[in-house]
């Protein structure tokens, strides 16, 4: 039996958020409550170390509005593991009103040990930021946030969503990164769950939109320009453009999980949802036992080459391996459909049906 090792687990502390974004997978906003109680944090820490975890990905809602923030940073950072902050740069001052990452918080955080942050940035203009966040000023709440965290020697890096309101501003988006000397864009796809499904048609970009996103994303990692640029395997289909790019295996469930406000353990993110792929909850018995079971196994043994046509003999089908499990269950309720709802080759016409309740075919 293979010994399967947690490395990277995304945490997500709470569900409170100053923001309402429209594509957010999660539900988070201002009207939320749920905090992950400290104890049951450590006791998460406490689990992944034994694991033999290296990587913490603090997150939310906005991680930075929970009460215990400096102490789970500090508590991570002396169990061994490294921690990173994923941050709107939005925060609610004394008097509940939003405010940037103040300078001395960020000091604090520095103090207990934590080195990276990552921020959310969708478009290079406010009004394109605040039209999918539904919060306004938080453009230049965040761009202060960076500013801050950047003058106090943090690495800093920045997750961008392509769709369809913002996918042709990618390039003034790293262009805008460079000014900020960000040291990592991030590209990351779009999951109708959460907000996101309820928004799916105003957001979710055609396969001609994904198709010219994919091309200038091609484009703008060839020429290696700064910051460097980090294409989430999920959305990354550019060997369909230039034939030097190849394609990750994904590691959801196999080296790295995702833990909900309310406990709930999941592959990834984009999982988070589907009742089918919870693993358990961390509530009722520990993560390693969780990360232990059998149940894994439709996701560990996945075997992209037993895909439904037109995936099995496509010519690509080795270096796409599938595209995203979590897609194809989200748009045929079957992780062995296809083709990946993304995918731009194919001419399947796709029904998207975004089941609430996800129950794969096979396994």
């Amino acid at each position: 039996m293979k010994n399967w090792r947690l490395i990277e687990l995304c945490l997500e502390i709470t569900d409170l958020c100053p923001l309402n974004c429209r594509y957010c997978s999660g539900n988070c906003g201002s009207q939320s409550y749920v905090f992950m109680p400290l104890n049951r944090i450590k006791k998460i820490v406490q689990d992944f170390r034994e694991l033999s975890g290296e990587i913490l990905e603090v997150s939310g809602g906005e991680p930075l509005v929970h009460p215990d923030i400096l102490e789970i940073v500090e508590f991570a950072t002396q169990s061994g593991i490294m921690p990173i902050l994923y941050t709107s740069g939005n925060m609610f001052d004394a008097s509940g009103r939003l405010q940037a990452i103040d300078y001395y918080f960020a000091k604090k955080l520095y103090s207990k040990g934590l080195r990276r942050v990552v921020f959310n940035l969708q478009g290079s203009m406010p009004y394109l930021h605040d039209n999918l966040t539904c919060t306004q000023g938080s453009y230049y709440n965040t761009l202060r946030s960076i500013k801050t965290m950047k003058s106090l020697g943090f690495w800093v890096g920045v997750h961008f969503v392509p769709t369809k309101l913002n996918y042709s501003n990618l390039e003034k988006v790293h262009s805008l990164c460079h000014q900020l000397m960000i040291d990592e864009l991030g590209i990351l796809r779009f999951v109708p769950q959460g907000r996101g499904y309820q928004n799916r048609k105003e957001l979710e970009l055609s396969n001609r939109e994904f198709e010219m996103m994919t091309a200038k994303l091609t484009s703008l990692t060839l020429q290696r320009n700064n910051p460097c640029i980090r294409v989430g395997r999920p959305i990354d289909f550019r060997f369909l453009c230039n034939p030097c790019f190849g394609k990750a295996k994904c590691d959801a469930g196999l080296s790295r999980c995702l833990i909900t406000p309310h406990g709930h353990v999941a592959p990834c993110p984009a999982f988070k949802q589907a009742i089918e792929f919870q693993m358990g909850n961390v509530y009722n018995e520990s993560l390693v036992d969780i990360w232990k079971k059998s149940r894994w196994d439709i996701i560990r043994y996945f075997d992209y080459t037993q895909l439904d046509e037109p995936c099995r003999r496509c010519e690509y089908l080795h270096k796409c391996k599938g595209g995203c499990i979590a897609q194809r269950v989200w748009t045929y309720g079957d992780m062995y459909a296809g083709p990946d709802p993304a995918c731009f080759k194919s001419s399947v016409q796709l029904t998207a049906v975004c089941p609430l309740k996800t129950k794969p075919q096979k396994e």
